[in-house]
């Protein structure tokens, strides 16, 4: 301000709307004194569009100065994943067994918004199951015909005069969805035979059937709903997931075939199906799996891309990788490398445990910085010799959502739980190490547990409490 040069605030935005004239007289000024060389443009730096996640960690570090710029003719490497071409016939049925409710229903109705011009739902107890009208008169609102339909997908002659039913009525039939199931709860060595065959029955027995029944059809889609158990386990489901296991053989049988077949393995739903109705074994199955329920229309939205890949089998399933291999020791198999990504390479580490319960608390610590400052360049992309560890983590920027990352990382590698206010604002490497030192410096629950038992397991002699006679008064 020395010498007197007064400043003008213009709204850019509101100038071209206001005085058109004006805008484009000045912009064209701009233009021409930028070519000319007369002015510079701001201090920038340009990326690619293939390098747009680079860009996007530059400014989560704040390592820039000026602006980002990302340049749309530098699109080398960028592969652009256009939608899968999905439709569904106007002039089909498609046949939908457990469809009059849980995610069958869900899938119905997934059917009807994406153009499938007829529906049939087979439930055992057809029309009679409740709400079944409310649900038909909402499909038949989305602009489908649909007829409900009674029958035991398991057993033969019942399906088979379903599906008759169905041709009847003059629409060849061009899809299948396999949706019904039995839920049979019980550790392996508790089930009876009765047991497994009721959840054989429905899932197992009726997918052979459909197989076998609605070969002469002029099929486009088979779909066989599967579960994610399947691939992880469920402790408690033995059953259940012994009779899903075996759909995964019949869509590749089917494809070696030439037909059509997709075995869809679902994660766990939140708003539809049987864990929607049973919350306690929904969060007990997120607590054993580190699988997140999803809801039903995001699991559905899917379906093309699972079409178009063109796999007899696929599995969707929204996992918390470091919580499951806690419980899940099949994680660690060769099946699962790829999925688990980086969030295995932050497992947690029996050595690296050992070797700090063995050091004294100053070479502890000095160990812990280390780890933190490790799992914080491996979240912000820097070199660990890029830090500061007396610096607080807001200003190597970290924001908040990269404090979770950091926080599941080392939670997973230390086995502890790590508390929110260990990452508040002013928490730097130093001192996020000395919370991690102390905390493990804690005993465990278990070990807590085990010192107080081993303090009262030596045998209680009645009468240094008074004696006898207090006892039988007891």
């Amino acid at each position: 301000m020395r010498r007197n040069v007064s400043y003008f605030a213009v709204d850019v935005d509101q100038l071209p709307v206001q005085r058109p004239d004006l805008a484009k007289g000045l912009l064209s000024d701009i233009s021409a004194a930028l070519a000319a060389g007369e002015i510079r443009p701001l201090a920038h730096r340009c990326f690619a569009f293939a390098e747009i996640a680079d860009a996007f960690r530059l400014m989560q570090a704040a390592q820039h100065i000026g602006k980002i710029v990302l340049v749309p003719d530098g699109n080398r490497g960028v592969v652009v994943s256009r939608p899968p071409d999905f439709a569904l016939r106007r002039d089909g049925v498609y046949v939908v067994t457990g469809g009059i409710g849980g995610f069958g229903f869900a899938t119905a109705r997934w059917l009807a918004e994406n153009g499938a011009g007829h529906l049939a739902l087979i439930g055992r107890r057809g029309v009679a199951t409740p709400g079944a009208a409310e649900r038909v008169a909402e499909l038949e609102g989305s602009g489908a015909s649909v007829s409900v339909h009674a029958a035991d997908v398991g057993d033969e002659a019942a399906l088979s005069a379903a599906l008759a039913a169905i041709r009847a009525r003059g629409v060849a039939i061009r899809g299948v969805i396999h949706a019904a199931a039995a839920i049979v709860d019980g550790m392996a060595g508790a089930l009876t035979s009765a047991d497994i065959a009721s959840a054989f029955h429905a899932k197992l027995g009726g997918a052979i059937l459909l197989d076998r029944l609605t070969r002469d059809d002029p099929l486009d889609l088979f779909w066989l709903f599967s579960s994610a158990t399947t691939l992880l386990g469920a402790p408690g489901q033995g059953a259940y997931v012994a009779a899903n296991q075996p759909l995964d053989a019949l869509a590749r049988r089917r494809c070696a075939e030439g037909r059509p077949a997709l075995a869809i393995a679902w994660g766990p739903i939140a708003d539809a199906g049987i864990l929607a109705a049973r919350p306690e074994e929904r969060h007990a199955l997120v607590r054993r799996l580190g699988a997140r329920p999803m809801p039903a229309s995001t699991a559905l939205s899917a379906l093309p891309a699972m079409v178009a890949s063109g796999l007899p089998v696929v599995a969707l399933v929204d996992t918390r990788w470091s919580e499951a291999r806690h419980d899940l020791p099949i994680l660690a198999a060769p099946l699962f490398d790829q999925v688990r990504g980086e969030s295995t390479a932050a497992a947690s580490d029996d050595a690296l445990l050992d070797r700090l319960a063995d050091l004294d608390d100053v070479k502890r610590r000095g160990v812990l910085e280390s780890l933190v400052a490790e799992e914080i360049a491996r979240v912000l992309r820097l070199g660990d010799g890029a830090l500061d560890r007396q610096l607080p983590l807001a200003e190597l920027g970290m924001d908040s959502l990269m404090a979770i990352e950091l926080r599941l990382a080392i939670e997973a590698r230390l086995r502890i739980d790590l508390p929110l206010m260990s990452l508040a604002d002013g928490t730097s490497v130093a001192t996020m190490a000395a919370r991690l030192a102390e905390l493990l410096a804690k005993p465990s629950p278990a070990e807590a547990v085990a010192e107080l038992a081993a303090r009262y397991e030596a045998p209680l002699d009645p009468f240094a409490l008074g004696g006898a006679d207090r006892v039988a008064e007891a």
